[in-house]
C-alpha cells in the first residue's frame, strides 16, 4: 500500500472517529418514588417544571392505569427529554395587580390587597379550563397547514381564515369545537362549554394565504378550531381567608370528557353566580348517591351566570359526573 493510500485511509479513520464523537449520547431518564401523599400533579410541579404537563408523566409510565391511584414506593420513570423541558409562559411571574380574568366573558375577580396574593390557579390552567357561553364571537379559524399537518402544536406555521382584515402581529385564542353542557339532573342545557386550546400570532399573507405561528399550545390544534379576539389573562389569586358558602348542586361535567377526575381535574357545576357563587369559593364533593360519601374538595377558579367551573384541591376518592358539591 503506497503513502497516498495510507493517508486516506488515516483521514477516513479520523472524520470517523469525529462523526462518532459528535452524536450525542441518549440522555439517562431518572427515577422518583412515589411517598404517601403524592399526585401525579405535585410531581409534575417538581419534577417537570410545571403539575399541568403531568399527562406526560402519565404516558411515560404505562404501568400506571389510573393517574390519580398511585401508591407509596411505587418506581415512577422521569424522563429527561421531558424533565428538561422549558416553556416560558409557564414560568412566568404573575404581575401584582388587578387580576383579569376572562373579561369577555364576566369572570373577573376582585382587586386583592399585594400582601395577601397567592396563586389559586395558573394562566394556563385557566384559559384551557375554558369557559360556558350561549354564543362565541368566533373571528375567524385554522384552516390548513403548509406542510399538510392536520395537527398543530407550539411554534407550527398555521394558514387562517379571518372575517376581518387586520395588522401582522395580532394574536388570536384558539378554541375548542364548542360542545353542549347538559345537566344530569334536570337533562337541560345550560350553555356551549369552550377550552382554549392556544394562541397563535397573524404574521401577514404568504402567497395568497394569512400565515399565523401557533405560539401556545394546551393541546393538540387542530383543523377548522374557531379562533377569538385576544384578551389579557394571568394567574388567579386568591387569599389566605376560606370561604364555604351554605350552596349544593351538581357535577355537570368533567374536564375534555374524562370518566373520573382527581387532584388538579377541571369539573364544571350546574350552579353560578345567580346562586350567589363566586371565584375562591371552595365546596365538599360528596357521592350523588347515599349515603352521600366525601370524596375530595373543589375550589371555583371561573362564574358564569348559571354555571361555573372549579378545580379539585383534594381527591380521596373518584369524581363521576352525577356526583354533588355542597357546604352544610
Amino acid at each position: 500500500m503506497n503513502n497516498r493510500s495510507i493517508k486516506i485511509l488515516f483521514m477516513q479513520a479520523a472524520v470517523s472517529a469525529i462523526t462518532i464523537c459528535m452524536i450525542p449520547l441518549a440522555a439517562a431518564d431518572s427515577t422518583y418514588t412515589v411517598k404517601q401523599g403524592d399526585t401525579l400533579w405535585d410531581i409534575s410541579s417538581d419534577k417537570i417544571q410545571s403539575p399541568f404537563l403531568w399527562p406526560k408523566l402519565w404516558k411515560a409510565n404505562p404501568g400506571l392505569i389510573n393517574p390519580h391511584l398511585i401508591y407509596p414506593g411505587q418506581q415512577l420513570t422521569i424522563p429527561d427529554e421531558i424533565a428538561k423541558q422549558q416553556d416560558d409562559s409557564l414560568t412566568t411571574t404573575p404581575k401584582l395587580k388587578d387580576i383579569t380574568i376572562l373579561k369577555p366573558y364576566d369572570l373577573s375577580a376582585n382587586r386583592v390587597p399585594s400582601k395577601d396574593l397567592k396563586i389559586l390557579v395558573s394562566r394556563e390552567v385557566l384559559l384551557h379550563s375554558g369557559f360556558v357561553t350561549d354564543k362565541i364571537n368566533e373571528v375567524g379559524k385554522v384552516y390548513s397547514n403548509p406542510l399538510g399537518k392536520t395537527v398543530m402544536g407550539r411554534n407550527d406555521t398555521a394558514y387562517i381564515k379571518l372575517n376581518s382584515k387586520t395588522l401582522p402581529g395580532t394574536q388570536f385564542y384558539i378554541l375548542s369545537t364548542p360542545e353542549p353542557l347538559i345537566d344530569p339532573s334536570t337533562k337541560k342545557e345550560l350553555g356551549k362549554i369552550v377550552r382554549i386550546k392556544g394562541t397563535l400570532q397573524y404574521t401577514g399573507e404568504e402567497n395568497g394565504n394569512s400565515k399565523s405561528i401557533i405560539k401556545e399550545s394546551f393541546e393538540e390544534i387542530s383543523l377548522y378550531d374557531p379562533l377569538i379576539n385576544y384578551y389579557s389573562v394571568e394567574a388567579l389569586m386568591a387569599t389566605s381567608q376560606e370561604n364555604r358558602p351554605n350552596q349544593s348542586g351538581t357535577i355537570v361535567k368533567q374536564f375534555a370528557d374524562h370518566t373520573v377526575s382527581g387532584t388538579g381535574y377541571i369539573l364544571y357545576l350546574n350552579k353560578g353566580r345567580s346562586s350567589g357563587i363566586a371565584i375562591g369559593d371552595l365546596f365538599e364533593i360528596v357521592t350523588g348517591e347515599k349515603p352521600h360519601s366525601p370524596l375530595g374538595d373543589v375550589q371555583i377558579i371561573s362564574v358564569q351566570q348559571n354555571t361555573s367551573i372549579g378545580i379539585m384541591k383534594k381527591a380521596l376518592r373518584e369524581v363521576v359526573t352525577g356526583d354533588l358539591f355542597r357546604n352544610l
